[in-house]
């Protein structure tokens, strides 16, 4: 190992960092898929939970996070495969590939189950940030000068939040 010499594998009878070598595009190319579906599902779903604090949408925030942080991966990506590969190819419907290596399609399933976990943390952290500064004297004054509530929470609230937010990405 520390020579970088991995070895033979024993059932392709070839070198194991030669293999490692080859499958790396597709590995990292998924890692980078699942880490934006993680920030385009997480981070927006963290803002309107604290914005709308104490309603259904919080709840339902709430609620993904806890099922994000709780729910094992390898459960979620076989239950996956399972309602959208082959119950809904079974009735006839569209259905998403669960094996095997071609367009962006199949990057479907594996990504949304690796970024699954990633989603709950940032919903939890973006929210927490959120509602910390949604409560300061700036946002405050942003909204007392008669800013469109839009722009104080996504210009002003949500740059100064996402300093915690990307130091966990």
């Amino acid at each position: 190992l520390a020579r970088g010499d991995l070895g033979q594998s024993v059932k392709g009878h070839r070198p194991v960092t030669q293999m490692l070598v080859e499958r790396l595009p597709a590995t990292f190319s998924l890692g980078l898929v699942a880490m934006g579906i993680a920030m385009v599902m997480g981070i927006p779903l963290g803002v309107l939970s604290a914005v709308y604090r104490g309603t259904v949408i919080d709840r339902a925030a709430k609620i993904i996070a806890f099922l994000g942080q709780s729910t094992p991966s390898f459960w979620l990506g076989i239950m996956l495969m399972l309602f959208f590969g082959v119950f809904f190819y079974q009735q006839g419907l569209p259905s998403l590939p669960i094996s095997g290596r071609g367009g962006p399609v199949t990057y479907i399933l594996p990504a949304f189950t690796m970024g699954w976990f990633v989603v709950a943390g940032l919903v939890r952290l973006t929210r927490s940030s959120m509602l910390d500064v949604l409560d300061s004297d700036y946002v405050t004054m942003a909204r007392a000068k008669g800013l469109n509530e839009k722009i104080v929470i996504w210009k002003h609230a949500l740059r100064n939040a996402m300093i915690p937010v990307l130091t966990y990405s």
